[in-house]
């Protein structure tokens, strides 16, 4: 299954970073289109830059995807990250030196984020049990 991926930079950073091209080249080798959006130009409008407006941009990207999504993100990429993550269904979430601005929000995301993956690995490993299982039921006699 191929997919796409878009790829967040962190903070003070750019989509030319060695993180990003890194992730971008493993995209690349298994045949997936991807992203590297630019953020510089809302990371310059103060210490922690425009927070909401990466996110919406973000949000704006992702929605216009048909494929399989992973978003990929280091630092405040990887926080924007999992905050779209919770809104939109992903195949994938990859998250590098996760920033958190410190504050019980940064937490709640986070958990959410992890809550929501473990369920979904959870309704997987159940689906392919119970599939499992059938399969190997003796066929009714009668």
């Amino acid at each position: 299954m191929k997919g796409h991926a878009i790829i967040s930079h962190g903070l003070q950073s750019s989509p030319e970073a060695a993180k990003a091209r890194a992730l971008a080249q493993v995209a690349q080798a298994r045949g997936w289109s991807f992203e590297l959006p630019d953020y510089r130009d809302l990371d310059a409008k103060g210490e922690l830059g425009d927070v909401d407006a990466r996110i919406e941009r973000l949000e704006a990207i992702a929605a216009k995807s048909s494929a399989p999504l992973v978003l990929a993100g280091s630092s405040m990429g990887a926080y924007i990250s999992a905050l779209v993550s919770l809104k939109r269904p992903v195949l994938g979430l990859f998250l590098i030196v996760l920033f958190l601005l410190h504050t019980i929000y940064g937490w709640l995301a986070l958990g959410a984020a992890v809550f929501l993956f473990l369920m979904s690995v959870l309704t997987d490993v159940l689906t392919r049990r119970a599939s499992l299982l059938a399969d190997l039921a003796p066929p009714p006699t009668g």
